[in-house]
């Protein structure tokens, strides 16, 4: 298995919160069998938006989350400050999306689809938050 990061070095001042990417290596390893493939790896790519926004992407090149699965998880995350949610799994991912949310507000968080060739991407969305300390916020 490799790992490769593709980020620019201006994003590497920009603080963001503490172990938002640690859960999403771990899910990559474990759930989505990256090291069972024959050239497995993960990369974590990093880019600014126009309106200051910083999205991480987490990308690997496993098996990927089987379509009713994947809704099930987009719905569980969706709904991660209700008590529906909290039914014992994915626990990592939804603790990272409700960190996110409350920093960084409701349009921000995970978002996780299959990659077309294989393999999955979960999208950290977050606001400059660098920018957003500097500003007194």
């Amino acid at each position: 298995m490799t790992f490769e990061t593709d980020i620019p070095d201006g994003l590497l001042a920009l603080d963001v919160p503490q172990w938002i990417v640690q859960p999403l290596i771990e899910n990559a390893i474990i759930h989505g069998r990256v090291p069972a493939q024959k050239e497995g790896w993960i990369r974590i790519r990093a880019r600014a938006g126009a309106g200051g926004e910083l999205t991480i992407f987490v990308e690997d090149n496993g098996t990927g989350i089987a379509p009713d699965r994947l809704e099930w998880l987009r719905v569980r995350l969706s709904a991660a400050e209700t008590e529906e949610a909290d039914d014992g799994e994915h626990i990592g991912l939804r603790n990272v999306h409700r960190r996110i949310r409350f920093l960084c507000g409701d349009a921000y968080g995970l978002f996780v689809s299959n990659r077309a060739e294989g393999g999955t991407v979960v999208e950290i969305r977050l606001t400059d938050i660098h920018k957003e300390r500097d500003r007194g916020a």
